[in-house]
């Protein structure tokens, strides 16, 4: 399986588990800190980056699959990049929109910003969204190997 697929399906579900992490922080009064995660927040946007973040890991451990040959999907490679680019925009793009939720929050008294989840989800989905247009060619492991050499084996000892 190629190193860049297995990179971004690691990282895809790195994304997942951020969203369990701090995402706002709100600071009252300049030494009260509360943070809370995406959940917590702004729910709509919290479940539509779930579907989003589980949709992408899907795509990558779906190809990470056709790749080691259990599954015998037939994508062509144009398709494949288009949505490879599409999983991990729209992952860049929801924690684009999470930071910004994260600044305009707030009044005098309480101060919100942007927790270390949403930062590390930013980076994550930059990560994926990035690997895409870098050649990385270099494998990991290999195709399953049949076992013919068995067979051969099996049938020379019967004989």
């Amino acid at each position: 399986m190629k190193l860049k697929t297995l990179i971004q399906a690691i990282l895809a579900f790195l994304a997942f588990i951020f969203l369990f992490l701090p995402w706002y922080m709100a600071n009252a009064l300049g030494f009260i800190s509360i943070g809370v995660n995406a959940f917590e927040g702004h729910t709509v946007l919290a479940i539509l980056t779930l579907v989003v973040v589980l949709g992408a890991l899907a795509w990558f451990i779906l190809d990470i699959l056709n790749q080691l040959g259990i599954l015998k999907l037939k994508i062509a490679k144009k398709t494949k990049n288009i949505i490879d680019i599409a999983a991990g925009g729209a992952l860049v793009i929801f924690g684009l929109i999470a930071l910004i939720f994260g600044f305009a929050d707030g009044s005098e008294y309480l101060k919100s910003h942007p927790g270390a989840g949403a930062w590390l989800f930013l980076v994550a989905s930059a990560v994926i969204l990035a690997l895409n247009f870098v050649k990385l060619e270099m494998t990991v492991g290999g195709k399953p190997v049949k076992a013919t050499s068995e067979k051969k084996d099996a049938k020379k000892d019967e004989k």
